[in-house]
């Protein structure tokens, strides 16, 4: 069974073969040669320059990320001691393992 599309006893010599080293990058962040996708910034002043480029209000300030990273650490701890007392409620009878269900139908 031959494959589609290839010549029988064709070989791609080793001149042939086309590797981009250093690929002429179009704005859309493709390669101008082959189109692959941009790899994106390697150096600290290059991840600078795109961390500029691309903040449009102070949300996302290193300030701003260590908050949030703050408000989720919280919430996690939260979920945490809550998983923890509903156990306690289900271990001591005051909730039914499966109380969940039971508010189904007042939540929708």
């Amino acid at each position: 069974m031959d494959l589609i599309g290839q010549v029988k006893g064709a070989k791609q010599k080793l001149e042939e073969v086309h590797y981009v080293k250093d690929p002429a990058k179009l704005p859309v962040g493709r390669c101008r040669l082959h189109g692959g996708a941009s790899t994106g910034p390697r150096t600290k002043e290059g991840l600078k320059r795109l961390a500029v480029s691309k903040t449009k209000h102070g949300r996302f300030t290193k300030s701003e990320r260590a908050k949030a990273k703050a408000r989720a650490e919280q919430g996690r701890i939260i979920r945490r001691e809550l998983k923890e007392l509903e156990a306690w409620f289900i271990d001591h009878g005051h909730l039914k393992k499966n109380w969940r269900k039971d508010w189904d139908d007042f939540l929708k």
